[in-house]
């Protein structure tokens, strides 16, 4: 029997911003606030954050972004407007599978 750890269901960092760029969502812009949380939240100071390029703007649509560095994992990104609005949330790698999902633990 396998069972969920609620550890890593928990998500570590929660922000909110609004990131409208011309034509679509300003990942870059998205990077660079998503980054500054990591550091602070995993108390770091090296982090990379690599999200899509081609993001477009729509409420309720997703993607991930890959954090490298002193802090290693994944960004799940939530648009939660037409204008760009987004909250994300970090999972420390381990806590996630190549695709984003929770891993599960045995017992």
């Amino acid at each position: 029997m396998t069972r969920t750890s609620r550890l890593a269901l928990l998500p570590v960092l929660i922000a909110a911003f609004a990131l409208a760029g011309c034509g679509g969502l300003d990942t870059d812009e998205a990077e660079k606030e998503i980054g500054d949380g990591v550091k602070k939240q995993q108390n770091v100071e090296n982090v990379d954050i690599d999200c899509p390029s081609d993001v477009e703007l729509k409420k309720n649509d997703t993607f991930n972004c890959k954090v490298t560095g002193d802090a290693e994992g994944n960004v799940s990104v939530r648009q939660t407007s037409d204008d760009g609005d987004i909250v994300y949330t970090f999972a420390p790698a381990g806590a996630i599978d190549e695709e984003g999902r929770p891993q599960e633990e045995s017992p």
